[in-house]
């Protein structure tokens, strides 16, 4: 793959707290991924991979300790400083989420499904039917 980085990790890391107890569930993440790479993320269960994708998603912030502070970049931007509203925009606007469990609404057509994630980045209407059903054509 060529060009810059769609994203840019260094430094990444999220501790998570109870009681006297603490979990490094992330620990000092480096990764670039450019526009149309696949990344795979694979470990053991409670190896901190649902922890990094909801870093690298933008539904979790970085922790910033004692150490560098951790890089973040989404298509250039450091987004460890925005605030949330500009998180949410990135993510309806620019990113796309395959849970384990689909998180599909039983009541709602594949189309339906997929229009309603278009509603969130603001297409509506004809032009969210019309590019549900092409990404759905897409995926067969």
């Amino acid at each position: 793959m060529t060009g810059a980085p769609l994203l840019e990790v260094a430094g990444l890391s999220k501790v998570f707290a109870s009681g006297r107890a603490t979990v490094r569930a992330v620990d000092g993440v480096d990764l670039d991924c450019r526009a149309g790479e696949i990344l795979l993320v694979m470990g053991p269960s409670g190896s901190g991979k649902t922890t990094l994708m909801h870093l690298l998603g933008l539904l979790h912030s970085p922790d910033t300790g004692n150490g560098p502070k951790p890089e973040l970049r989404f298509d250039g931007t450091d987004v460890t400083r925005l605030p949330e509203s500009a998180r949410t925009r990135i993510r309806a606007r620019s990113m796309g989420f395959v849970f384990q469990s689909f998180n599909l609404v039983p009541t709602l057509t594949a189309i339906e499904n997929v229009a309603l994630a278009a509603d969130y980045a603001g297409i509506t209407g004809a032009t969210a039917r019309r590019t549900s059903a092409d990404a759905l054509e897409l995926v067969g």
